[in-house]
Formats: structure tokens, sequence, C-alpha cells
């Protein structure tokens, strides 16, 4: 279903698969992560919130297809849902795999923080203006 909407979207408003992010909050993360992986040829990027990579699966599977994905991770340090550690392990092996990623900590829990938004619309702007 989501694969139909991106490419209906992309055919009504002339829209580059490089400009298509896929955003996920908490469990959304992990879907948004498991589409921008399993399908980089279709989506620009990933922005994942407070939450974490599948771990059941090989996320990395497509390995040089991925490196051309842009990643955001924004992260509370005090979250006891998803905790800290899983996000960095998250960005640890993304860098690692050669994709272009950025990783903010904030002071909140799980919960959405204002200057996750405010610098996911900054790394937006510096990643996707001139594409």
């Amino acid at each position: 279903y989501l694969l139909g909407a991106i490419q209906e979207t992309r055919r009504k408003y002339h829209i580059h698969s490089e400009r298509i992010l896929l955003v996920g909050y908490v469990e959304g993360a992990t879907l948004a992560y498991r589409m921008g992986l399993e399908f980089p040829d279709r989506i620009g990027g990933v922005i994942a919130l407070n939450g974490h990579m599948p771990r059941e699966d090989r996320p990395l599977l497509r390995l040089p297809e991925v490196r051309s994905l842009h990643a955001f991770i924004g992260h509370g340090i005090a979250n006891s849902v998803v905790p800290l550690s899983m996000a960095c392990e998250d960005y640890r092996l993304l860098w690692s795999a050669g994709l272009d990623v950025e990783m903010h900590r904030y002071p909140t829990t799980h919960r959405l923080h204002k200057d996750m938004l405010r610098d996911v619309n900054r790394w937006i702007i510096t990643r996707f203006t001139d594409v």
C-alpha cells in the first residue's frame, strides 16, 4: 500500500524519488527503516524519532543500494521504551555501512521534543533542496 501511495504521489505531483522521505515515530520508525532499507531506489531518506531499526531480519541486505539513503535519528536521552543505546547502535551500523546518517540526542523520554522537529526541518533543507 505504501509503495502504491508513493508511486501515485510521484506521478501526480512530479516528485523525484530522492525527495521522498519516510518519517516514523517510535514503532513507526521501525517501519520507516524497514521500507527505506528494503526499497532504497524508491526512497530518499528515513527520519526515525525515538525508534529503532528492525532487529529480527537483515536490514542492510541490499548494501550497495542503501548507501544512497540519507538518515536522521532523533532520540530522547531518557527514553525507557527504546533505550538510547539502541539508537546509538543503529547510528553506528548505518554509518559503518556508508550511509549519510545524522543523530541528535534530546532531553526527553520517548516523547517528541520541540527541537526534534526544528532539527528535522534543518536536515531536510540542507540535504534535499538541491535534489
